[in-house]
């Protein structure tokens, strides 16, 4: 399967592909999108027509929720996977939603936290970015009560976390991981 995967970020363009190809083997060509053009059509319509000598099978915009309910953008997308649709754009486009950030999917694995943090590292649940909708600002403030000695950097350690972490745990804690999951599988 060849994908198109659109991101906020650049720990999004360096993580995601890694939990990709533990989900599914895929070609994936990746391109990072302002976050206030993701729902722009004719600006994803755009980057996807410049793709087309790839011949992808299907475009994933994945979208952080930033402290917004997961369910509130999930709704807003489906309107606007609706329009592609009825322009009968190909590839099909889904979206996804991260919850909060990248580092909130990562964190459901807390072996995936420990490869950052040190196998003796404390992860208390106030400060469990999983179930913070500032998941980055979490991270920052575990490293900080670990006494970790470099600093958090999204970067750095996103691509650690993702190469160490089990789909399958994040999959049972986050429904938005699970909609991934199965999207991959009925591609």
């Amino acid at each position: 399967m060849t994908l198109a995967v659109f991101v906020e970020g650049q720990s999004d363009r360096l993580s995601i592909p890694i939990l990709l190809q533990k989900l599914r083997k895929t070609t994936i060509h990746i391109r990072r999108v302002a976050a206030g053009d993701m729902l722009d059509i004719r600006e994803i319509a755009h980057h996807i027509q410049a793709l087309s000598p790839h011949k992808i099978q299907m475009a994933i915009i994945f979208r952080d929720s930033e402290c917004t309910d997961p369910e509130e953008w999930i709704a807003k997308t489906k309107l606007v996977e609706k329009e592609f649709e009825q322009l009968a754009l190909k590839p099909p486009v889904r979206y996804v939603i991260v919850d909060h950030s990248l580092e909130g999917w990562l964190a459901c694995d807390k072996a995936a936290l420990r490869s950052v943090l040190g196998p003796y590292a404390r992860i208390p649940s106030r400060l469990n970015p999983a179930y913070s909708c500032r998941p980055a600002e979490a991270m920052r403030k575990l490293f900080q009560h670990n006494k970790i000695r470099t600093p958090f950097s999204k970067v750095i350690h996103d691509p650690l976390m993702a190469k160490t972490a089990d789909p399958k745990v994040i999959e049972k804690e986050s429904p938005t991981f699970a909609y991934l999951v199965n999207l991959l599988k009925g591609a």
